[in-house]
This record gives C-alpha cells, sequence and structure tokens, in this order.
C-alpha cells in the first residue's frame, strides 16, 4: 500500500513537483488561446494552490500548525514582531482558502473527485461538503479591506476540522484500500 500512499514530506514534495511537471499550463495562458472549460483541464496554480492546502492540512492533522492561543497571545503583545507573528499564523491558515477562486474552482473539484485516493485532501473536502455554513464563516473571517478577522469565526473551522480529523485518524474506505491494493499490483507487475 505504500508505493501510492506516502505520508512523509519527502513523499509530498515529490509528488507535488511530479505534477506540477505534468500540469504545467497557466489558466491564463489556456483562457488566451480560447479553451473555457475547466472540466478537462488542471492548471498549474491548481496544484500550487493543492500544494499550500495540503502543508496546512498535513500540520493540523500532525498537530503542528499554530493555535488559536499562539495568534491571541501574539495579537495582544503590541510590538513588531508579534504582530508579525499574528500575520504569519494568519497568512498559514489563509492557504485553506486558495482554491476558493472563481477560475479554480472547477478545476479543483475535478482534481479532487479524480485523486481521491489522497485521504487527508479527501477528508478535508468532505468536511467542507458536510459544514458549509461553518466554512462560509472562515471565509468572510477576514476582511482584508478593513483589516480585520473575527478570530471565533476564523478559529473555530480550525478547531472543528481538527476535531473531525482526530475522530478520523487513520480511516480509509475499503474501495480505495481496494484501488491502491489494484495499482500497487499494476506496479508490481
Amino acid at each position: 500500500m505504500q508505493l501510492w500512499l506516502g505520508d512523509t514530506e519527502d513523499f509530498y514534495s515529490k509528488l507535488f513537483a511530479y505534477l506540477k511537471r505534468k500540469f504545467p499550463y497557466r489558466f491564463k495562458a489556456v483562457q488566451l488561446v480560447g479553451q473555457n472549460t475547466t472540466d478537462v483541464s488542471i492548471y498549474h496554480e491548481t496544484i500550487v494552490a493543492l500544494e499550500q492546502v495540503h502543508e496546512v492540512i498535513r500540520k493540523i492533522v500532525n498537530r503542528s500548525a499554530p493555535t488559536r492561543d499562539e495568534y491571541e497571545t501574539a495579537a495582544k503583545k503590541n510590538n513588531v514582531e508579534n504582530v508579525e507573528q499574528a500575520q504569519s499564523i494568519i497568512d498559514f491558515y489563509q492557504k485553506l482558502v486558495g482554491v476558493t477562486t472563481p477560475e479554480l474552482g472547477d478545476a479543483y473539484k475535478i482534481f479532487y473527485r479524480n485523486y481521491y485516493w489522497d485521504s487527508l485532501l479527501a477528508h478535508y473536502v468532505k468536511f467542507i461538503e458536510e459544514h458549509p455554513a461553518l466554512y462560509e464563516k472562515f471565509l468572510s473571517s477576514r476582511n482584508s479591506k478593513k483589516n480585520t478577522l473575527d478570530v471565533d469565526s476564523f478559529f473555530s473551522f480550525i478547531e472543528a476540522y481538527q476535531a473531525a480529523v482526530d475522530l478520523k485518524e487513520g480511516e480509509i474506505s475499503p474501495s480505495l484500500k481496494q484501488d491502491i491494493q489494484d495499482q500497487n499490483d499494476a506496479y508490481e507487475s
């Protein structure tokens, strides 16, 4: 099973490097040559956004992601270093929003439906689909025009996702296990 399902940083860096080579075309370049359908292509920007989302999800799963307490501690102290730390925590979690731009939305949906073997991404997508109101609050929690953050809405989504991850840790569906085994058998033969 480990041939197709790695869980190390090295595995994921190689996986996303491969995907970037496999899908090198940028969305705007393809638009300029007249292709308007996103249901038949995956674009370089999609892979980059997925890589960023995956990085955040992996850190949430292994509990190395910044917490609400770390953010609040940094936000309370009003010196330059702590303001930068608070902003870096917000920027870190904003990567979870990276795939919601309209032009990449369809390509992202096609990607996660066809590359469902990635249990981290599959669980994240399922969580979003099961909790749309919570996700919408997360998306609207940051007002970049006013440079404000609704801390409770922002971190409620992160904490709820962390709890869901803890409950589903290591869970792989039987059909996915069979698909992985079939791919491993084909690879070995």
